[in-house]
Parts: structure tokens; sequence; C-alpha cells
């Protein structure tokens, strides 16, 4: 019936009218943080900001060096486990960014039109992104910290038949080391990556994706927000730094706010062209709950200079 067909509009697409069963359906777009969930929350980052000055100096940097030094290996056993089952296909992909689209990003130009993403996983992004790009003039570049993703990941690209356009290693993107690409790359993308890592190594990924990149070239990032359900899901003890924490299984977790990105980019010299919150109010209809995910998704252009 009519139902079904309402139950499968995409993501982006629904609102919430005031006399509207918010149960309805399992999610909503764009529904405004209510005061009451904004208290909860500050009350939650105040406790954890105390448990943090609680803690001796050392313990605190103990913690942070812990978490960096074993994410590599932490997200290896994350892949081995899950393989490529955890992280449903983005299909939302080309919608939120058509720039991966050589005739979207330059029209008719000839040239090949190089796409790098720092944290491939095991590929949900790079997948949409090929099913849904037929050019030849695509070639996808695709890099994770874990060795187990990319097997993963490449073992897609060869059910595909896709080695043609596609290239990927075992890299991390916050290291000094050279980078697996010689050239400069039209768009890199980052979905979901800047959140698993701690403050020096998110920095440090910037400022390689802004000499990766070509002049003119674009940034695309998705990433979890301040205030993210998940966020408030942690408990103190799972706090290392203001806004960043530690899972059960040892990855991390850093929430963003806008301001904290826009600094973040354009103090490395990023020129910002997109900077918005994405709210949608997920519902458990059985446990009659509702659920505030908070994203922020960004593009930003590195200058001809």
């Amino acid at each position: 019936g009519d139902g079904a067909s309402e139950e499968k509009k995409v993501w982006g697409t629904r609102y919430l009218g005031s006399d509207d069963d918010v149960f309805q359906y399992n999610g909503w777009d764009d529904v405004p943080i209510p005061e009451d969930y904004k208290k909860n929350f500050s009350d939650k980052v105040q406790r954890d900001l105390s448990y943090l000055e609680d803690l001796h100096e050392n313990e605190r940097e103990e913690r942070l060096e812990t978490a960096r030094q074993l994410s590599g290996s932490h997200w290896d056993t994350f892949y081995q486990h899950s393989e490529d089952r955890f992280f449903k296909d983005r299909k939302w992909i080309l919608k939120d960014f058509p720039e991966v689209d050589p005739e979207v990003f330059n029209g008719s130009a000839q040239d090949l039109h190089h796409v790098f993403e720092m944290g491939c996983g095991a590929g949900s992004t790079m997948v949409p992104v090929l099913t849904g790009v037929s050019s030849k003039k695509l070639v996808y570049y695709g890099c994770d910290i874990a060795r187990t993703a990319v097997e993963s990941a490449q073992r897609r690209v060869d059910e595909m038949g896709e080695n043609e356009r596609v290239k990927l290693f075992h890299y991390d993107v916050s290291s000094d080391d050279p980078f697996p690409v010689q050239h400069q790359v039209d768009v890199v993308i980052m979905i979901f990556v800047l959140s698993a890592m701690g403050y020096e190594e998110i920095s440090k990924t910037v400022s390689n994706a802004f000499h990766l990149l070509k002049p003119g070239g674009m940034v695309l990032l998705r990433d979890y927000a301040e205030g993210d359900l998940t966020q408030m899901r942690f408990k103190s003890k799972n706090c290392i730094a203001p806004n960043l924490y530690v899972r059960g299984d040892g990855t991390r977790a850093y929430y963003l706010t806008q301001e904290s990105l826009r600094s973040l980019m354009v103090d490395r010299g990023f020129v910002e062209v997109q900077n918005k919150v994405i709210r949608m109010l997920r519902t458990n209809r059985k446990q009659k709950k509702l659920m505030h995910r908070l994203m922020l998704q960004g593009k930003y252009v590195k200058p001809f200079r």
C-alpha cells in the first residue's frame, strides 16, 4: 500500500509536522533539539569535564597516548570481526557529494578526475560511488589504517571488476610517511574519519589533505557532531579529553562543533563552502524512544594561490 512507498522515502525529505505522530515512521529529518535534551547534554559534558579534572595529569596523558598507539590495531580487530557488514553502503553519498562525479565537478573536461578517500574502511562509500558514477575519467584511491579493512574493500573491488578505476592502500593518513599517491588529487573524502582520532592526528590529517589536493580541489566530509546520541551514551570514565571518548573496543570517538570544524579547516588554508548540521530524529517504536542523531557535513576548497 501507500505506507510501504512512504517508508522508503530518502533521508533528508521527511519533516515532522506539529500534528504528526512521531512514532509513525522510524525517523524524521531536521527536527530541532528540545530544550530538555540540551540541558541533559550540558549536564553530561560538565560531569565528563569534572571527571577529567580529577585525574592526575600523568594518567590523562597516558590514556590519550595508549588510545593513539593502539588505534590501528583496534580498528584492525574491529574489521576482522565485522568485515564489511557493520557499515551499510552509504546510498546518500552522491546526493550529498555530487562532486565525486567528474561530470559534475568539471563538466566536459577531458582530464581524469582523481578522488582520494581517507579512511575507506571496507568500502561503504566507495561501492555506491563506483556503482553510481560510470565515467571512465574517475580514478578512485582509498586507504585505511586497518589492513583488514583494505583487504575487505579490495575483495569488493575484485567482485565488481573495478581494478581499472580503483587503487587501495594500507596507510595512516595522520602520519608523516610519504603519501601512497605521488601527484595531487581533485577531491578528498573523509566520512566519519576525523572522529576516530585524537586532536593532533586530526590536525595532521587536515594538513595532509591540504597538501594532497590540487589548487581548486575540494574536501568533502561528514562526521559526528557534538550532542549526538552516541556522545550522550558515553559514561564519564570513557572520556579521555573534552569531546573525545574511547569505546569499549578501544576505538575513539571525537565530536566536532561547527566552530571547531571551521577553525580546523580554515586555519590550515581551506576556504569554507559548506558547514551544516544534519539533525535526524530516530524513533524506536517498540520502546517508544526518541534518539537525536547529529552530524556535520562540510565542503572545503583549497584556494588558487
